[in-house]
């Protein structure tokens, strides 16, 4: 058999097998354990955005109404950007539902709960049920 037709066969079956394979997959651990490892939540509209030192920008917020942790009116979180996996960008004026994480405040946008607001009515829900927070502060799953 020539090289050529080896070639072709080989290639032809390489296409035919190909699986789809996604650079980028998420895993949701769930709300509670969300909201147990978040540092704050919050819906907050967005009074500024400013570059920082070092990667990514400093987003200013006012704080509307809060669920867990940061007790003033604004906050002020670090965004390092859309990561690999997608994600959103923050506007001035928008208002958004944010799940601050770690001693810096870091936000995500990407495989997240972080969301713009008409995205968020599902997990506001939950946060506004005293029964929810009760249970994700006391049940570790």
């Amino acid at each position: 058999m020539p090289a050529i037709l080896r070639f072709v066969l080989l290639l032809t079956t390489l296409t035919v097998c190909a699986v789809a394979i996604y650079p980028c997959t998420c895993s949701e651990p769930g709300a509670r354990a969300d909201f147990r490892s978040a540092r704050a939540i919050f819906v907050g509209r967005v009074l500024s955005i400013r570059d920082r030192e070092g990667p990514g920008l400093e987003i200013r917020f006012k704080v509307e109404k809060r669920w867990k942790g940061h007790r003033d009116n604004e906050a002020t979180a670090f965004w390092e950007g859309i990561g690999p996996c997608g994600g959103f960008l923050f506007e001035t004026g928008r208002t958004f539902l944010v799940y601050a994480r770690e001693k810096e405040m870091s936000v995500y946008t990407s495989c997240d709960r972080t969301a713009r607001i008409d995205n968020a009515s599902e997990d506001i829900k939950k946060l506004n049920s005293l029964w929810f927070r009760l249970f994700a502060r006391l049940i570790p799953f």
